[in-house]
């Protein structure tokens, strides 16, 4: 009696004829790889490479003892063992030459290779060894493939074509029903693109950290992380100068899980803003399948240029930051602008699409103080505390000192720790002088601070720094605060 048990069957325990069950145990054994070339001493690129998985491999362990054998349709073959077809790929292929590799599993979740696919991306007709039909890869600008098989030899007559970018660009698991063992186990394929210059990406994304000093130490000024077809491995991400000079860089593959790691790398607690694009067609906003691309700005007011000395972007702050890019490298012929608010830095995902977020320490809150007298050295009258993108005190040197603001009162700006406007106060306005603290948030759980106004709460009217409006603040004997604003200043006067 004889029971035929395929390799799928074996590898799931499979029940034969509802009377045999079968155990695969051990290691997996090699697939069997067949390198095809167009020249007689296969001495020459292959036009594709197909490797499968049987119970035993019958070709040659060694790479250098292979034979070159004639195929059909004037084609020659080369029979090889491995495991690691990534590998072997890379070195018949080699690493300036396009190719595609597509794996087909048979299961759901591409965890049981069988099948797997090289195919020379020239955008050239290659027929194939069983000399009937014949294939054409191209590799498009815009990162996407298309395979089309033909059931001739010469490319005329399409029998199906195929074309893939987010699945190449993400090393997405797709799962389909084009195998034989598909009603019982499933299957699935997976696509990736190698010969670029480094190593198929296989969904890890592409990034570059850019430095003023030539260690590549904190803080970078850029950092972009994007999906590509290919990437440099983490070893080696090494500092090197760049074509626009006085920059540095440091390109390494980034975990789609962790790219934030890559962003403490380069940035450490120093401010910067994250800009997280998404296709919301495969996941949504803040989900790591639909990631698009990460484009995270040390937060200052500087020119950045681009690695390529192509290009720049600066920030401006104020209440809401402004993000401009440009054209050039001198930060001149805008590209672009997009004004950033806190409640979108808070909240995440701006128009289903865009994440803006904000890491590192938060920026100080721009105080200023209102006195009545010009030198502003006695009890001030009001302190107004705002959250910006970065303190205005710092930004411009000249606000920290006293000058005239509004109708008969004077101010001075400084910068105060996010949580320190208590303390702020208390020194401000001492222990004996009674205030009032109004604290408003962007959320609804008071957790996100935007701003503070302290009112002396000495029962008298104040004028504000508009010159058109006033307040009086009181605090009664038995605890109750009492805040009146005026629209006009007559009152104060």
């Amino acid at each position: 009696m004889e029971t035929e048990v395929t390799f799928a069957e074996a590898y799931h325990n499979a029940f034969i004829d509802n009377r045999i069950i079968t155990y695969l145990r051990g290691g997996t054994p090699d697939l069997s790889a067949v390198a095809v070339c167009a020249d007689n001493a296969c001495s020459e690129l292959p036009v594709k490479l197909t490797l499968t998985q049987y119970f035993q491999c019958n070709g040659e362990q060694d790479l250098t003892k292979t034979v070159c054998e004639p195929s059909n349709a004037k084609l020659y073959s080369t029979s090889s063992c491995t495991r690691d077809y990534f590998a072997l790929a890379k070195t018949v292929f080699g690493g300036d030459n396009p190719y595609v590799v597509v794996e087909e599993y048979s299961d759901r979740w591409c965890e049981l290779v069988q099948n797997v696919t090289v195919y020379a991306a020239d955008g050239v007709c290659h027929a194939n060894d069983d000399g009937v039909t014949s294939f054409r890869v191209t590799l498009t600008s815009d990162r996407s493939v298309t395979i089309t098989r033909y059931s001739d030899v010469k490319c005329k007559n399409v029998e199906d074509s195929e074309s893939r970018r987010w699945e190449i660009l993400s090393y997405s698991c797709i799962q389909t029903s084009d195998c034989v063992d598909a009603a019982r186990y499933g299957c699935s394929k997976r696509f990736s693109v190698g010969g670029l210059g480094g190593s198929p990406s296989l969904g890890q994304m592409a990034g570059i950290s850019m430095f003023r000093n030539s260690s590549c130490s904190q803080p970078a000024e850029t950092v972009s992380i994007t999906r590509d077809l290919v990437c440099k491995p983490s070893d080696a991400a090494v500092c090197k100068a760049t074509d626009s000079g006085d920059l540095y860089s440091v390109s390494q593959c980034v975990s789609v899980a962790h790219p934030w790691n890559t962003l403490d790398e380069a940035f450490g607690w120093h401010s910067h803003l994250v800009v997280g694009e998404y296709d919301t067609s495969i996941g949504s906003c803040w989900a790591r399948e639909g990631l698009a691309g990460l484009t995270a700005y040390l937060l200052d007011e500087e020119c950045h240029v681009n690695s390529f000395g192509t290009a720049s972007s600066k920030l401006t702050f104020g209440e809401s930051l402004t993000l401009t890019t440009y054209d050039d490298s001198s930060c001149s012929s805008v590209s672009s602008e997009k004004e950033v608010t806190w409640n979108m830095v808070m909240y995440g995902c701006a128009d289903d699409k865009t994440m803006y977020y904000l890491r590192g320490v938060s920026p100080d809150l721009t105080a200023v103080a209102v006195y009545r007298d010009k030198s502003c050295t006695g009890t001030p009258t009001k302190l107004e505390l705002t959250r910006r993108f970065g303190c205005n005190a710092d930004q411009d040197p000249s606000q920290s000192t006293c000058t005239s603001d509004g109708s008969m009162v004077y101010s001075v700006s400084s910068c105060v720790g996010n949580y320190m406007y208590p303390d702020y106060a208390l020194t401000k306005f001492g222990t004996d002088t009674p205030y009032l603290i109004e604290e408003r948030f962007v959320d609804m759980w008071c957790s996100q601070i935007q701003s503070v106004t302290v009112y002396i709460a000495d029962g008298s009217c104040q004028s504000n720094t508009d010159g058109m409006t006033s307040f009086v603040a009181t605090i009664s004997v038995d605890n109750q605060a009492t805040l009146v604003k005026y629209s006009d200043a007559s009152v104060a006067l």
